[in-house]
C-alpha cells in the first residue's frame, strides 16, 4: 500500500482525499505560512516555572497562539483564572480556592477532562484566549513543571485603581531584581503600601521586608495604590506608538525619550537582541570635541547603547535602521531597555520595500524606482530691484556687498563695495566706445571723454536730466540713453532711430555703471558705481513641497499630484482541483496621475469604513497635466533639470487675473490679447554625496537623497531672480510605474 501511494499524483490524492482531511491538510498549510510570516515578526519566549498548587503569573507577550488548550497541552492544570471586567475597585481576593468561584468578573479555563467538577459554577465565564498584559492565577495539579509562550512582547501596561488593589506584574530585569521598596520608591501612590504574593497553598502572603525581599519577572501581585497613577517603574520610556519600534514603510527613524525617576544617577542601557546584520540598526550621536566636533555621526548599535542619567534626570536616543543592509522585506527583533531593575522589552519591527527594488535593481530596473517625496528649501534669493543678480542669504548675515569684487562681503558703507565706470565717448565717429580722460583727443575725435547728462527712468519727471533719486520723484535717476549734442542734447533716444530722434548729433548711451544698485547707469567715475551695502535683514528659509517619480528605466517625472490605489490580485482555478482557486497574480499598490483612472481601482485606505485613495499634493510647481519630465540623472551626483512655463492664460498665472479688465487677457472689445506676463522657472537639482542637511542619515544615497537646488525665474522683474538652497527626498514607494 505504501509503494502504491508513493506513486500518487496530486489529482488521484484529490480524488480519494476525504473533504475533511483536504480541510485539516490545508488549515496545517495555512499554519505554517502563518509561522513563515511571524519568523520576521518580534518574537520573545516567556517561561514560567510553576510549582504544584497555585501560581501567580503576568504574561508580557501576546501569544502566537492564545488558545488556551493550546498553550497548556500537556501542562496538568486542574484550572486558569484571571479578571475578565475590569471595576472601579477591585476587591482583593486572599484564597482563590475559597473565594474565586463566588467572585464577579472572573473567568476560568477548565480542561476537558476537568469539566464535569466546575461546569455548573462556570455558567457563561469561560476563558477563551490568553491574552497579554494579564495576570493570571493558575492550579498545577501534578508535579513542578515548566510553562513557555511565545509571542509578541507587548509594551507594559498597567491600569491602576485608585484606592484598591491591582492584580498586576511589572517589566523586571531577571538579572538585575530590585527590592520592592527601591522599585516604589519613586512612586507616591504605591511606594510603602502593602504588596501580596501567592502561596502554593491558595493563601496571599503580604511581603514583610520589602526592602530585603526582591521581585520576579512574570509573577503577578496584589498591589495597593493609594490614589491614580501611571507608574510602571523607576524609569519611563515614552515609546514612538503603542506598538513598539516600528519603522513602517517610508519611517526611517525613531527617537526614544527616557526619564530617570530615582533618587539617583543611573546609567540606561538600549540593545538590539537580535544579530546586527539582521536588523542593522544606528543610533544618533554628536562629536563633542577634536576637529569634528559639532558633527552628527550614525554608530551601528551592535552591543549595549550606555547613556548616564543624573537623578530625576532624562536622555534621549535617537534610532535609524539602515534598510540597504537588510537582507529580507521584513525584519523582527526585541528592543531590550535596562536599568534601576527594570527590563523594558519592546518590539522591534521593519518592512521594507526599498530592499526588494534595490535588489530587483541589479536586473535592469533603476535602484531608485519609486515615489519621492520632500522639499527644497530655499535659502538664498537674488535682489534685482537694487540690481544684484546673485542670490543673497534670506536668514540675515548682516551688512554685505550685494555685488562687484567684494560680493558677499561685511562692510560698513559704500565705499567697502567698489565698483567699475566704463568711460565712453560722448559723441563723434566713436560716440560710445571706450576712452579715457587724459588720452580723451586721441580716443574719442571731435568728442570728450565724458558723461551725458543722467535722465529720469520715470515718474512726472521722465526724461529730464537729474544727479540724484531726489530729483525725480516717483522713479530713479536713470540709464536712458541720451542725445549727445544738438537740439535734443540730453532727451531720450534709441540707436536704431538716432538719426530722426538726434538731429545733429548721435544716440550716446555713455558711460555706464557695470552691475551693482547703478548697472547701466550714466557715471563719470567710479564712486558714481559703488555697489550698496546692504543689510539682508533677519529673514528666514521657506520650503517648497517636492515630488518626484522615477520608474524603471530611470525616467524621472515631477509630479503636481500622485494619488495611491490598490489593485486586487485575480484568482485562477487550480489545476488539479478546478473548484479550488488559487492566487495567480498578488495584490498590488498603484500610483495614479490620471485621475480618470481612480474607479478602475481600489482604495489604499480606509476613511469611516470606506476605501479610499492616499492623495500627495504640492502647491508650488504649477504645470499643465500632473506630470513634466525631467532631464538628467537621478541620485548619486547627478542632476535634474525641469523647465516649467507658466504662459498668459494659464490659470495660476500670477499676473492673470480672470475677473479684472487689465489683467484678463481681453482687450476692450473682448478679443483675446496677452496682458499677463509670461513666467519661466527653469529648476535644477545636483545631487550630493553628502546630505545637505547636515542630519547625516545613516542610509543616505539608498532611500534618502539630496543636494543643492537652483532655480531662475524670469518674467517676475526685467532681470531674473536666482534663487538657491537645498533639497532632500525620501523615498515612500517602490512602484516602478504611473497609472498602471
Amino acid at each position: 500500500m505504501a509503494a502504491a501511494s508513493a506513486g500518487w499524483s496530486r489529482g488521484t490524492w484529490r480524488r480519494f482525499a476525504s473533504p475533511t482531511l483536504r480541510t485539516l491538510l490545508v488549515a496545517i498549510a495555512a499554519l505554517a505560512v502563518a509561522t513563515a510570516a511571524r519568523a520576521s515578526q518580534p518574537q520573545w519566549t516567556q517561561s514560567f516555572d510553576l510549582v504544584p498548587g497555585w501560581n501567580a503569573i503576568y504574561l508580557h507577550v501576546s501569544p502566537n497562539d492564545s488558545e488556551p488548550a493550546n498553550i497548556f497541552d500537556g501542562i496538568p492544570v486542574r484550572s486558569v483564572w484571571t479578571r475578565g471586567t475590569e471595576t472601579s475597585s477591585v476587591e482583593f481576593i486572599r484564597n482563590p480556592d475559597d473565594a474565586l468561584l463566588g467572585q464577579r468578573g472572573w473567568v476560568a479555563y477548565i480542561p476537558a477532562n476537568r469539566e464535569e467538577a466546575l461546569a455548573a459554577t462556570l455558567a457563561d465565564r469561560e476563558l477563551v484566549s490568553i491574552e497579554g498584559n494579564r495576570a493570571f492565577l493558575i492550579y498545577l495539579d501534578g508535579p513542578a513543571t515548566t510553562l513557555r509562550i511565545t509571542g509578541r512582547p507587548l509594551v507594559p501596561l498597567i491600569n491602576w485603581q485608585a484606592n484598591a488593589y491591582t492584580l498586576t506584574g511589572f517589566p523586571i530585569d531577571p538579572n538585575a531584581a530590585p527590592t520592592f521598596a527601591a522599585y516604589f520608591a519613586p512612586s507616591a501612590a504605591q511606594r510603602g503600601q502593602p504588596v501580596y504574593h501567592l502561596l502554593p497553598s491558595g493563601v496571599w502572603e503580604r511581603i514583610a521586608a520589602p526592602n530585603a525581599a526582591t521581585m520576579r519577572y512574570g509573577e503577578a501581585y496584589w498591589v495597593y495604590s493609594a490614589s491614580g497613577s501611571d507608574y510602571l517603574g523607576p524609569i519611563r520610556v515614552d515609546v514612538p506608538t503603542s506598538d513598539g519600534v516600528s519603522f513602517g514603510r517610508g519611517v526611517s527613524q525613531h527617537l526614544l525619550a527616557l526619564v530617570n525617576l530615582s533618587a539617583a544617577p543611573l546609567a540606561i542601557s538600549i540593545q538590539d537582541l537580535a544579530s546586527p546584520t539582521a536588523l542593522p540598526l544606528s543610533y544618533r550621536t554628536l562629536v563633542t570635541s577634536g576637529p569634528n566636533a559639532g558633527t552628527v555621526q550614525w554608530p551601528a548599535l551592535s552591543g549595549a547603547l550606555s547613556l548616564p542619567t543624573t537623578a530625576g534626570g532624562a536622555q534621549s536616543a535617537r534610532l535609524a535602521v539602515r534598510r540597504s543592509a537588510l537582507a529580507q522585506p521584513e525584519v523582527g527583533s526585541v528592543l531590550a531597555i535596562r536599568g534601576a531593575g527594570m527590563r523594558w522589552l519592546l518590539p522591534l519591527s521593519v518592512k521594507s520595500d526599498v530592499a526588494a527594488a534595490a535588489v530587483s535593481g541589479s536586473g535592469g530596473s533603476s535602484a531608485f524606482a519609486g515615489l519621492w517625496v520632500g522639499a527644497a528649501e530655499v535659502r538664498k534669493v537674488s535682489q534685482p530691484q537694487i540690481g544684484s543678480l546673485t542670490p543673497v542669504s534670506t536668514q540675515g548675515q548682516g551688512n554685505v556687498c550685494t555685488g562687484g569684487a567684494n560680493e558677499g562681503l561685511s562692510c560698513t558703507g559704500p565705499t567697502d563695495c567698489p565698483g567699475v565706470c566704463t568711460l565712453t565717448c560722448a559723441g563723434g565717429s566713436k560716440a560710445g566706445t571706450a576712452c579715457t580722460v587724459a588720452t580723451q583727443a586721441t580716443d574719442c575725435p571731435g568728442s570728450s571723454c565724458t558723461a551725458p547728462p543722467r535722465a529720469c527712468a520715470g515718474g512726472i519727471n521722465l526724461g529730464l536730466p537729474c544727479s540724484a533719486a531726489s530729483d525725480c520723484p516717483g522713479s530713479s535717476c536713470g540709464d536712458t540713453a541720451v542725445c549727445a549734442g544738438g537740439a535734443r542734447a540730453g532727451q531720450s533716444c534709441s540707436p536704431a532711430t538716432a538719426a530722426q530722434d538726434c538731429p545733429g548729433s548721435t544716440c550716446n548711451s555713455g558711460s555706464r555703471c557695470l552691475g551693482g544698485v547703478n548697472d547701466n547707469r550714466s557715471c563719470a567715475r567710479a564712486a558714481d558705481c559703488a555697489f550698496r551695502c546692504d543689510q539682508s535683514g533677519g529673514g528666514s528659509t521657506f520650503s517648497m513641497r517636492l515630488l518626484i517619480h522615477v520608474d524603471g528605466s530611470g525616467t524621472t517625472r515631477l509630479l503636481k499630484q500622485v494619488i495611491q490605489m490598490w489593485q486586487n490580485g485575480t484568482t485562477r482555478p487550480d489545476r488539479d482541483d478546478p473548484q479550488l482557486q488559487v492566487d495567480a497574480t498578488p495584490g498590488r499598490y498603484v500610483l495614479l496621475t490620471d485621475d480618470g483612472l481612480i474607479p478602475t481601482f481600489r482604495g489604499a485606505a480606509l476613511r469611516d469604513g470606506i476605501p479610499v485613495g492616499r492623495r500627495l499634493s504640492t502647491a508650488h510647481f504649477d504645470f499643465p497635466g500632473n506630470e513634466l519630465a525631467m532631464t538628467g540623472d537621478f541620485g548619486g551626483t547627478g542632476a535634474l533639470t525641469a523647465a516649467i512655463v507658466l504662459t498668459p492664460d494659464f490659470p495660476t498665472n500670477p499676473y492673470r487675473h480672470k475677473f479684472h479688465p487689465d489683467h484678463d487677457n481681453l482687450d476692450p472689445q473682448g478679443r483675446p490679447t496677452p496682458e499677463a506676463f509670461q513666467i519661466q522657472r527653469a529648476i535644477r537639482l545636483t545631487f550630493s554625496g553628502t546630505d545637505p542637511s547636515g542630519l547625516s542619515d545613516p542610509d543616505y544615497g539608498f532611500d534618502t537623497v539630496g543636494g543643492t537646488y537652483a532655480e531662475e525665474l524670469q518674467g517676475l522683474h526685467r532681470s531674473p531672480i536666482q534663487v538657491e538652497g537645498i533639497f532632500r527626498l525620501q523615498r515612500i514607494s517602490t512602484t516602478p510605474e504611473l497609472n498602471r
